[in-house]
């Protein structure tokens, strides 16, 4: 009986209410519609989403910021970039990778006893191979970073970074990570 009474004011409030439901949905396509192409237009033109799979990062979402000032970039900032080594197994060249800045132009870097130092300050060593044992490259350095470079490191001990494959151009830098989860 109370199916019956229920169905009978639905069916009753569709009737009376028509025009106006289908304004609603008119209305809510559009609006989904209008939202999704500003999106795709602004959000594609301007960031990308980075998404990390390994455990360097703690966070594994990031919005990066494709307009960042690279001038304005410093140690510590976290940046999107293009791998751009084919020695290693498990990436391609022109992946995209998101690191820290460890060492920029002008800091001093040493690489050596697979120990990283940079500007006297310890950042972590150098591993010989990784976890299927896959040799790993061991970059040497030491002297000051080149003009337009940069060492781009993780606190993680096992994180594919700079410490095996050596420095990153500036060209090579997709923006800063403006907002991670």
């Amino acid at each position: 009986m109370l199916k019956l009474i229920l169905r009978d004011r639905i069916k009753n409030y569709i009737t009376i209410n028509k025009k106006r439901l289908l304004a609603h949905l008119i209305i809510s396509i559009f609006v989904v519609f209008a939202v999704t192409l500003f999106l795709r237009t602004y959000f594609i033109n301007y960031y990308y989403l980075a998404l990390n799979f390994t455990p360097s990062l703690t966070e594994r979402v990031f919005i990066v910021d494709k307009q960042t000032d690279i001038d304005a970039l410093k140690k510590d900032d976290i940046v999107g970039f293009t791998y751009t080594h084919d020695d290693y197994p498990f990436y391609k060249y022109g992946e995209s990778f998101i690191k820290y800045i460890a060492c920029m132009e002008g800091d001093d870097l040493v690489v050596a006893n697979g120990e990283v130092r940079c500007n006297g300050k310890y950042l972590g060593s150098q591993i010989k191979q990784d976890s299927k044992g896959n040799k790993l490259p061991q970059f040497a350095f030491n002297g000051k970073v080149p003009k337009n470079k940069y060492f781009m490191w993780t606190p993680f001990v096992k994180s594919y970074d700079s410490r095996y494959w050596g420095f990153i151009d500036r060209n090579d830098i997709l923006g800063k990570a403006i907002w991670k989860y």
